[in-house]
């Protein structure tokens, strides 16, 4: 499902296209000495538009589907941390041991994970790099690794850990979190793609020069220079908006 950020770049583009039709109609009336805004090259500049609105599609949906793949990899974190301690008491581990495993599963149970948003695009118009407001959900998974890795490490220090239950033997343990960072390290990548296609699409939309936006307005203002601002095929195009803010 797109999110209401990402369709008011969509719109734009339609919305080009509207006015590359209604300028294709006033034939060879339409000759503005602007190279940029010339029918041939809005054509190129509207293919140019589909092409990064269909890449930063397809890269949001990967990466709604590697969050989602994320989310059910360490649902089973907690389970299996709280698990681990009752099998630790069962063994002849020393108290400060077993309050030490105690500290990293409540640390687990601590760390917040709720779901992941895809990030928000930057202010359009901004060469800035996109801001991670979701930095924190992101951060919390990372923690979750880092919390789970260290309760194995003190495991494999208790020589008197060794549980019948295959799924909380060390090697099962190890093996799942490989799975987690395996998961978090895909989340993150999935992150930086979906971020990098949407710069690529707000430069060519918005900050390049000759941007989708700017050869919109020079095309109002040479409509307007050439028939009148009063004049209707003028009127034919005023109306159609393009926003730099969605």
């Amino acid at each position: 499902m797109a999110t209401t950020y990402e369709t008011g770049h969509v719109k734009n583009m339609n919305n080009l296209e509207n006015l590359i039709k209604i300028c294709t109609e006033f034939g060879s009336t339409y000759n503005p000495a602007k190279t940029a805004i010339q029918i041939a090259n809005l054509n190129q500049l509207l293919t140019d538009a589909k092409t990064e609105i269909n890449n930063v599609n397809q890269k949001l949906i990967n990466y709604n589907t590697t969050i989602h793949s994320r989310q059910l990899k360490f649902e089973n974190l907690r389970k299996i941390a709280t698990r681990i301690i009752y099998a630790l008491e069962l063994t002849d581990a020393t108290p400060m041991t077993i309050e030490n495993a105690k500290s990293l599963k409540k640390k687990i149970f601590g760390v917040r994970i709720g779901k992941v948003t895809p990030p928000p695009p930057p202010a359009e118009g901004s060469t800035e790099p996109e801001k991670k407001t979701n930095s924190t959900a992101q951060t919390s998974f990372g923690q979750l690794v880092d919390h789970f890795s260290k309760m194995i490490i003190l495991l494999q220090s208790e020589p008197t850990y060794n549980p019948n239950e295959n799924d909380l033997k060390i090697a099962a343990l190890s093996s799942y979190l490989d799975e987690l960072t395996l998961a978090n390290t895909e989340s993150l990548a999935a992150e930086a793609v979906l971020r990098t296609a949407r710069l690529r699409r707000n430069e060519l939309f918005y900050t390049n020069p000759n941007c989708l936006y700017s050869c919109a307005m020079d095309i109002k203002k040479y409509i307007r220079s050439l028939y009148g601002v009063s004049s209707t095929e003028f009127g034919h195009v005023s109306g159609i908006s393009f926003s730099k803010k969605h």
